[in-house]
């Protein structure tokens, strides 16, 4: 997988179980509220408190944005959520996002924000980064993932 110089990162929060189920290959959609601004072809995993660390990252097969019904109808069976969840975070919403996820890697140390970038903070939704980050973490080592 060769990453392109002018490809956009994004760095996304994700709850400890949320992040396990992505690594573990049972969530193989993310669910968000709101689209990226801009095109993105990377996802960073970070998993949020109490880990508090990049465990992976993964290249997006495919973004949707639709009415929640519909994304839940198309991805209930990948999405790692339970309905009473997914209702629940879309409560009020008039679209959701669904992010696919392809090609994941698994890091085989998670690893600190401050080691991808200094005085890099978890963002709140996102935040975007270069295809620089992505190069430094391909040198790493990962834990080998089934095709």
């Amino acid at each position: 997988m060769a990453i392109r110089e002018d490809c956009d990162v994004a760095l996304l929060p994700i709850k400890p179980h949320f992040a396990s189920a992505i690594i573990d290959g049972s969530k193989r959609v993310e669910f968000r509220r709101q689209a990226f601004a801009r095109p993105i072809s990377h996802i960073l995993i970070y998993a949020s408190s109490p880990v508090q660390r990049v465990v992976g990252y993964f290249r997006i097969a495919k973004i949707r944005r639709d009415a929640p019904a519909a994304i839940w109808e198309t991805y209930h069976d990948v999405g790692g959520i339970s309905a009473e969840e997914f209702v629940a975070y879309y409560d009020g919403a008039d679209a959701a996002v669904a992010i696919e996820v392809r090609d994941l890697v698994v890091l085989d140390r998670p690893i600190s924000l401050c080691t991808i970038k200094r005085r890099l903070r978890a963002p709140q939704n996102y935040t975007y980064l270069s295809a620089a980050v992505l190069r430094r973490l391909r040198k790493r080592r990962h834990k080998p993932q089934p095709n």
